[in-house]
């Protein structure tokens, strides 16, 4: 018999999460919370600079891309970065694309926040804006991308499982994809997957 991938408990894990559609966040969660919400549904008509990513998640690369919905009218952009105390830690200069990957490494382990100056003839348009909540991100630690990698490796063929592992360390992005995989997996239920899906979406 083919020896099994999961051990016991991460078995008793997604046993547990496909029962109780529950399952375990990051520390640093709740405060990247409250910041993808503004992105979805109606409130993405009342942001014309709409930041698509990153936007409360984790990332792995320390130069992650940034990228934004187009204003009417800029003729440019600039991206500046942020700390936890507003500090700037990277800005692009201006660009005339609607995306832009720092060209040095940004510090791992922080809560940053980003925001987008459309520049228009008319004056400039800074998104997100007061009092719409920051665009917040976390740039993973050396560590926990390497603990995440190895578990992208040996949990690819165990979607609930490799969902639950990104989930826990903030790849949200990721961690939803690895469950809408599981919709198809006949090993699942689709009612206990979508209520994962739900509670992910929630965060």
């Amino acid at each position: 018999s083919t020896p099994a991938i999961l051990t016991p408990d991460e078995s008793n894990d997604v046993a547990l999460a496909l029962e109780s559609g529950r399952m375990q966040f990051p520390p640093h969660a709740a405060l990247l919370r409250g910041h993808a919400g503004t992105l979805l549904g109606t409130a993405e008509a009342e942001t014309p600079a709409g930041l698509t990513t990153p936007v409360g998640t984790s990332v792995i690369d320390a130069r992650p891309l940034f990228s934004w919905t187009p204003v009417d009218g800029a003729t440019a952009y600039s991206v500046a970065v942020f700390d936890e105390r507003f500090r700037e830690v990277a800005s692009s200069g201006r660009l005339d694309t609607t995306s832009w990957t720092p060209r040095r490494n940004l510090p791992r382990n922080r809560i940053l926040a980003w925001q987008v100056t459309a520049h228009r003839p008319g004056g400039e348009v800074v998104r997100p804006a007061p009092p719409q909540p920051e665009a917040r991100f976390f740039v993973l630690s050396v560590a926990a991308v390497s603990a995440a990698e190895a578990s992208r490796a040996r949990l690819a063929t165990e979607p609930v499982a490799l969902g639950l592992a990104l989930t826990k360390v903030g790849l949200f992005d990721d961690a939803q994809r690895a469950f809408e995989g599981a919709l198809t997996d006949a090993r699942y239920k689709p009612a206990q997957v979508r209520a994962l899906l739900t509670r992910l979406r929630a965060r």
